[in-house]
C-alpha cells in the first residue's frame, strides 16, 4: 500500500470558499462553528480526486452563491493539491469553467454546461488519464474507508464481510467448522462440496417449500370436512331393528314354504 500525505490544498471559488490555502503538517486540525466551511475543505479534496463530495455523492452544488442565494456565473472553480506519494510529490489540479454560447441573431448567450480541466504537475491531462492516475494511486473505496468513520458501517453486510476476510488468515469453511467441535459437525460433509451461501440457499428453499405446504393444509382439511356426512346413530339403530324384524318374517315364510314344498312333493309321488 502506498504512503500518501496531503501537503497542501488551494481552494478557489468552491462553494463558500473564495480563496483559501491550507498547508498540512504531520497533524493538522481544522475546527470551527457549524457552517463555517470545515466540510467544504473535505468536499473540495474529494471533488478533486473523484468528482464527488465527502459523502460520495456526485450530484452537489460547488458554485459560490451571492448574498441572495443565487449561483455566481463566470467564476472559475479551482482546487489544487500537493500530495506526497511514497516520497514523490505530485501537484493535482482541477478547474471547472462554464460554457456559454451566443445565440444566432441575438446579443444574448446561453449556458451550455460545465467543462472540467485537469492537470498533473502542470501538464494538461484528459479526464480519463487523470482518473487513471488517481485510481493507480488509491482505490476510491479504500479512500472512503480510511477517511470516513461511517463508511464501513454504511456498506452492505456482504461487502463488510469481504473486507474483513482480507484481514484474516486464509482458512476454508471446513477448517473453521472443524475448529468448533460438534457444533457444526453435521455441516462438514456439505461444506466439502458447497459454500455456506449455497447451503443457506438450499435450506431456505426447503423451508419456504414447507411453509407453502403448511399454508395448504387448512384448505385441504376444510375440503375433506365438507365431504363428511353427519350420521344419526340412534336413528340407524331403530332402522336396523326394523329391518331385522322384517328379515325374520321373510326367513319364517321361507322356512314354511320349504315344508309345504315337501308335502306337495310327497303327494305327487
Amino acid at each position: 500500500m502506498k504512503i500518501i500525505k496531503l501537503k497542501s490544498i488551494h481552494i478557489q471559488n468552491f462553494k463558500g470558499c473564495v480563496n483559501k490555502l491550507i498547508s498540512f503538517g504531520e497533524l493538522t486540525k481544522i475546527y470551527g462553528a457549524n457552517a463555517t466551511g470545515k466540510t467544504t475543505v473535505f468536499d473540495a479534496f474529494t471533488w478533486l480526486l473523484f468528482g464527488k463530495d465527502s459523502h460520495g455523492s456526485a450530484k452537489f452544488d460547488i458554485r459560490t452563491l451571492d448574498k441572495d442565494g443565487k449561483m455566481i456565473d463566470n467564476l472559475e472553480i479551482c482546487v489544487e493539491a500537493i500530495l506526497s506519494v511514497d516520497g514523490e510529490e505530485y501537484t493535482l489540479k482541477k478547474v471547472q469553467k462554464q460554457k456559454f454560447v451566443k445565440k444566432r441573431g441575438t446579443g444574448t448567450t446561453e449556458f451550455q454546461g460545465n467543462v472540467n480541466e485537469f492537470e498533473i504537475n502542470g501538464y494538461p491531462k484528459s479526464e480519463k488519464d487523470f482518473k487513471e492516475f488517481i485510481s493507480g494511486m488509491i482505490d476510491e473505496k479504500i479512500f472512503n474507508l480510511v477517511t470516513n468513520p461511517i463508511a464501513f458501517t454504511s456498506l452492505p453486510w456482504k461487502e463488510q464481510r469481504e473486507i474483513l476476510m482480507q484481514f484474516v488468515a486464509d482458512s476454508s469453511d471446513v477448517q473453521i467448522a472443524e475448529g468448533y467441535g460438534e457444533k457444526f459437525l453435521k455441516l462438514i460433509p456439505e461444506l466439502k462440496i458447497a459454500s455456506t451461501d449455497d447451503i443457506l440457499k438450499k435450506y431456505t428453499k426447503a423451508k419456504n417449500t414447507l411453509k407453502e405446504k403448511m399454508t395448504e393444509i387448512p384448505a385441504r382439511i376444510d375440503e375433506v370436512s365438507k365431504q363428511l356426512v353427519t350420521v344419526d346413530v340412534g336413528a340407524l339403530e331403530v332402522e336396523k331393528a326394523a329391518k331385522e324384524t322384517a328379515l325374520k318374517k321373510v326367513e319364517d315364510k321361507l322356512a314354511g314354504g320349504t315344508e309345504k314344498s315337501k308335502e306337495i312333493n310327497a303327494k305327487r309321488e
